[in-house]
């Protein structure tokens, strides 16, 4: 099920979920910034464990991480993911979360689509591919997205036209996450 984007309308999406559905596994699908130099867009992720700023790391379960590593041997595993309340446009920044706080990737649902499911007392994996990597600033989006998750268009724009060359290898890199998200899809339930 789509959630939108951001950590309100994750736990949203997790709600409806849950109240339609008592699920024992739940594999979270997305999009992630890279903060680690190693990785670029189009790289599968498997998070090994998931925070917020504030809150302690949540280990994800490892087995069912494995199982879904198992289908996708090119993934990499054991990734430290940060959910964000915005996207982090700043490539400094994103370099110095992973130099000073060892975090490989950045999302702004995972977090929360974890904490309600998990209370649930559902297995969750999470399964992200990049869009963008540390190495590149991105257009500011932070107000590009409204309070229910969706793209507000007028604003997008400003933003995308604000700085081409940045929204263009934003764009590029989000085809190459989603055609790797296909890919994984395929492997994993086709």
């Amino acid at each position: 099920m789509p959630t939108g984007i951001g950590p309100v309308a994750a736990g949203a999406a997790a709600e409806a979920v849950l109240e339609r559905n008592s699920p024992a596994n739940a594999l979270a699908v997305g999009l992630c910034g890279a903060a680690s130099p190693s990785l670029d867009a189009g790289d599968a992720l498997i998070y090994g464990s998931i925070q917020h700023l504030g809150d302690d790391p949540i280990v994800l379960d490892g087995a069912l991480a494995a199982r879904v590593a198992s289908r996708l041997p090119d993934a990499f595993t054991g990734i430290r993911g940060l959910s964000v309340d915005n996207v982090v446009s700043s490539a400094a920044l994103k370099r110095q979360l992973f130099e000073t706080e060892g975090i490989d990737a950045l999302d702004m649902e995972s977090f929360a689509l974890v904490r309600r499911l998990r209370a649930a007392g559902v297995r969750v994996a999470v399964l992200r591919t990049v869009s963008d990597g540390p190495h590149h600033d991105l257009p500011d989006l932070s107000g590009a997205i409204d309070n229910d998750g969706k793209l507000a268009g007028t604003a997008l724009a400003v933003a995308m036209l604000s700085r081409p060359g940045a929204a263009w290898r934003m764009s590029l890199g989000s085809l190459r996450a989603l055609r790797a998200i296909e890919r994984c899809v395929a492997r994993l339930f086709g």
